[in-house]
C-alpha cells in the first residue's frame, strides 16, 4: 500500500457487476467483425487476376492457400 493513497474500495457481495458480461459480448463481437472483414478481403483478392497480384507481391498460390476451405456467413 502507497502511503497517503486511499484504501481500495471493494464492491460487496451483494452487488452485481454487469459491465463484465458487456465487455465480453462486445469483445466476441469485434473477433466476429474482425474475422468478417478478413474474409472479405481474401476474397477481394481472389477476385484479383495474376498481374494485379504480382504487382502487389502475392503469387496465386499464396492467395488460395490462405483458406483452401470456403466460409461459411451466418448472414
Amino acid at each position: 500500500m502507497v502511503r497517503g493513497a486511499p484504501p481500495r474500495c471493494l464492491p460487496s457481495r451483494g452487488t452485481k457487476d454487469h459491465s463484465a458480461p458487456l465487455a465480453m459480448i462486445r469483445r466476441i463481437l469485434a473477433v466476429m467483425r474482425l474475422r468478417r472483414a478478413r474474409i472479405r478481403s481474401l476474397q477481394q483478392l481472389k477476385e484479383l487476376d495474376n498481374h494485379l497480384l504480382r504487382d502487389i507481391g502475392l503469387g496465386r498460390e499464396a492467395v488460395d492457400y490462405a483458406y483452401p476451405r470456403p466460409e461459411l456467413y451466418w448472414d
